[in-house]
């Protein structure tokens, strides 16, 4: 008991821990890997919102998108995500049952949403329209 610490009502031995408080370096890990992802985002969000308002043909393009698939698509994911906060907060609880049916939930989703967005790039890929066709369609099968 002497090498241990307690960070965040969690007891550490002092050889896993790495840091000040809370931070180890699985934590760490997680923070620079979404930092590292909303910088992505960012910056290709960015490049795509300045090509739509610069390239009118862009508006043309996106036409041919299937509005209630990604809207369908964007309620799943938004609803995978929710249970799976769901699941972290059973956990912490240590209620192992509720947080195995919430993330089966989540997986449940998570494939409602890749079948969606499978059909979705089946519908675009049979009108011709493939991310090397142009700008566009780069944008919309990289995002």
């Amino acid at each position: 008991m002497d090498n241990v610490t307690v960070v965040d009502h969690v007891e550490y031995e002092a050889e896993d821990y790495t840091g000040p408080a809370g931070t180890t370096a699985g934590r760490l890990g997680v923070w620079i890997l979404i930092s590292s992802e909303i910088t992505i985002f960012a910056g290709l969000l960015g490049s795509y919102i300045l090509f739509r308002l610069f390239r009118p043909e862009w508006a043309e393009e996106s036409a041919h998108t299937n509005i209630w698939l990604g809207t369908l698509n964007t309620l799943f994911l938004l609803t995978s995500n929710f249970f799976m906060m769901k699941a972290a907060t059973a956990v912490e609880r240590d209620d192992q049952k509720k947080s195995a049916k919430l993330m089966l939930l989540t997986i449940a989703f998570g494939l409602a949403f890749l079948m969606v967005k499978g059909t979705e790039y089946a519908l675009e890929f049979s009108h011709g329209e493939f991310p090397s066709k142009n700008t566009f369609w780069s944008f919309y099968f990289l995002l």
